[in-house]
């Protein structure tokens, strides 16, 4: 599913631009019965977080990696979710994708007149295997994704969009693992 947060007045083509994305995205995205249920069983995974964009914007305490991973941490483990440990996005080990693992990916640009469009996809990764070759990758088996449009004194939506993929992966999380 994608939500789209428009938080300031913009052009009604832009707008069209956005519902069309995430209306066609939404069809491609699958049984969502079935992304739920990828979630039962998990017994630990680690959490990734990757923030690009500008560097004034990557860097500003709003959006911060570490201080977005420390939050999404903090969430998952006082909702009583198995997280394990938090990776390094910077220090992309071989381990990260032998472990299940939570991957947060937010991408801003900056346009005139201090408009910023961005994208937050969260995605839960596992080894699948490939029935045909009989080979092992890892993939997304549950995602949402939130794309918005803010100016920048409200850059506190991003992680309030943030905040808000991650209570729906709490909630589908704790549906098939209560």
């Amino acid at each position: 599913m994608i939500r789209i947060d428009c938080i300031c007045a913009i052009p009604m083509f832009a707008i069209l631009m956005l519902m069309s994305a995430a209306f066609s995205s939404a069809f491609a995205q699958g049984d969502l019965a079935a992304e739920r249920e990828s979630l039962r069983g998990i017994e630990s995974f680690v959490v990734d977080v990757t923030v690009e964009g500008p560097q004034h914007l990557v860097n500003s305490d709003q959006i911060r990696r570490d201080l977005v991973a420390q939050r999404i941490v903090h969430r998952l483990q006082n909702a009583g979710l198995p997280v394990r440990e938090t990776s390094n996005s910077g220090d992309r080990d071989s381990n990260l994708h032998r472990d299940a693992h939570l991957h947060i990916h937010v991408n801003m640009l900056e346009l005139d007149r201090g408009l910023i469009p961005f994208a937050v996809t969260l995605g839960f990764y596992q080894d699948v295997r490939i029935l045909e070759s009989e080979s092992e990758m890892s993939s997304a088996t549950w995602q949402e994704s939130v794309l918005g449009l803010v100016s920048g004194d409200l850059l506190d939506t991003i992680p309030q969009s943030i905040d808000s993929l991650v209570d729906q992966f709490i909630d589908d999380f704790g549906t098939v693992n209560s």
